[in-house]
């Protein structure tokens, strides 16, 4: 399967899916009281650890730790819009990590960084959640996102959409005139789901029940 190619490209990378996989599954398996005493505590693990390790946390916080969740500071996207040198807990060190970042749709993009293993978890719960649906690498996806317009990273994208099975549509066009150029191409292949910003599938389903269409 193509999931396991890009699983592959991941171990190889040195992200530990397995250890990933098997977490995310004793997770699953604690009682409703069990996983809430387990939610609680490496809610509060996390606080501690942060205000012992990262200096701007520790700003946010103030001078101590209160004592309940909903006095603990809320916080924005703007106070992460710093260098990844700077927001890195002590003890971190960028090379072991995943180095992502958000489209800036909302007017205001940043970088994050995240440990190996937090990575390899995140696409443990995907993989889960996936098969709930019977979805799989060998799934077809039409993939409603946006992609990078410079040489690297838009053909970066092209090969990630390659080894995960999916066909990008760009967001960048929604006009109809785009949407039927989208029809025609689902006229052509067999999707199996639709992933994307939830505003373009929307304006995608208006369009198809305007035109009185059923997709299959």
């Amino acid at each position: 399967m193509r999931l396991d190619i890009f699983e592959y490209i991941l171990k190889f990378k040195n992200f530990p899916i397995s250890e990933a996989s098997k977490e995310v599954s004793r997770i699953q398996s604690l009682s409703t009281d069990e996983f809430i005493e387990w939610q609680n505590f490496m809610a509060w693990k996390m606080v501690r650890h942060h205000y012992d390790h990262n200096e701007i946390y520790r700003k946010l916080v103030g001078n101590h730790i209160p004592d309940k969740w909903d006095d603990l500071p809320v916080i924005t996207k703007k106070d992460l819009q710093k260098p990844l040198s700077v927001l890195l807990t002590k003890g971190v060190n960028l090379k072991d990590c995943y180095i992502g970042s958000t489209s800036g749709s909302s007017g205001h993009p940043f970088f994050f960084a995240k440990d190996k293993f937090s990575h390899a978890m995140t696409w443990a719960i995907i993989r889960n959640r996936y098969s709930i649906y019977n979805l799989n690498g060998a799934s077809k996806q039409a993939r409603f996102y946006g992609i990078p317009k410079e040489f690297l990273g838009y053909w970066k994208e092209k090969a990630k959409d390659y080894a995960m099975n999916r066909r990008r549509f760009s967001v960048f066009d929604l006009s109809d005139t785009k949407m039927e150029v989208f029809l025609s191409l689902f006229k052509k292949t067999n999707f199996d789901y639709l992933y994307g910003y939830t505003n373009s599938l929307v304006l995608f389903a208006r369009f198809l029940i305007k035109n009185n269409i059923v997709l299959i």
